[in-house]
């Protein structure tokens, strides 16, 4: 039987133009996908204290279910971020457990328009493992450090860059501790410290310690023995997801959310 010259030639066309529709195919997905990932909102990138890791997840999830905005945070203690910042780092909003923070990258240029912002405010309390069979203490009048320490040291945050170090250490200083202390890199480290039962008493944030169910109180510090707990901060960017964020981060709603965590706001 003879072979029609034209058959070969007619099946290698008919290939070549499948291909050619396969790729252009193909290459109008990958544009379209393209496309619809550059019309996602670009993340907002948050550098902020760890004590604020619960309360910050909470509203990040509710800002971005209403926005469609992601929202990336980075925690650690504020002295750290802050220098992370002032070095280069890209962050959209910052939010220090010590206005000293906020006002040192204010003071370099790198706060925005509208300025610092106040967002709410903590106490500090003593705590110690929840197994130990301490007596809490009303007023802090007469503590019975020696008892209550048994040799061992008490966990806090690192005064030289933690705010809630240096809260701590005006309020021991106050109360007339003269003890080891265990210094942490951040507020939530020194919380750890004491679950773990390595330190036998911790001074951390009362938001911290009424989220762990390792730990007791045993003093509610007052207000009066260190300077009050300001968590400041603001914009570090020009990004429109940074100013949506933040005037979130103000609203009666986040407000609420800021109440149910233990922390304090302002109208």
């Amino acid at each position: 039987m003879k072979r029609h010259p034209l058959k070969p030639f007619r099946f290698s066309l008919y290939l070549a133009i499948a291909t050619l529709v396969t790729m252009v195919w193909a290459g109008c997905r990958s544009e379209n996908r393209d496309a619809n990932r550059n019309r996602q909102p670009e993340a907002v990138r948050v550098f902020a204290a760890s004590s604020l890791t619960d309360v910050l997840g909470e509203i990040s999830r509710e800002f971005q279910d209403q926005t469609g905005r992601e929202v990336r945070l980075n925690l650690a203690s504020s002295g750290t971020l802050a220098r992370q910042i002032a070095h280069g780092a890209r962050a959209d909003l910052f939010i220090s457990a010590h206005p000293a923070w906020s006002e040192y990258l204010d003071s370099l240029g790198l706060i925005r328009p509208p300025g610092l912002t106040y967002f709410a405010g903590n106490t500090l309390v003593l705590v110690t493992p929840s197994d130990r069979n301490l007596q809490p203490e009303r007023t802090g009048d007469s503590i019975p450090w020696e008892a209550w320490l048994s040799d061992g040291m008490l966990s806090m945050g690192d005064p030289a860059h933690v705010p809630a170090g240096k809260y701590a250490a005006q309020a021991l200083e106050a109360l007339g501790f003269h003890g080891k202390t265990l210094p942490a890199m951040d507020v939530r480290a020194a919380l750890m410290v004491v679950e773990m039962g390595e330190a036998p008493l911790g001074v951390v944030y009362a938001s911290d310690a009424r989220r762990s169910e390792k730990v007791r109180v045993l003093l509610e510090l007052p207000d009066s023995l260190y300077s009050q707990i300001r968590y400041t901060g603001g914009i570090c960017s020009d990004r429109k997801g940074a100013r949506a964020l933040l005037r979130f981060l103000t609203s009666a709603e986040a407000g609420k959310i800021w109440r149910k965590h233990g922390l304090k706001t302002v109208p």
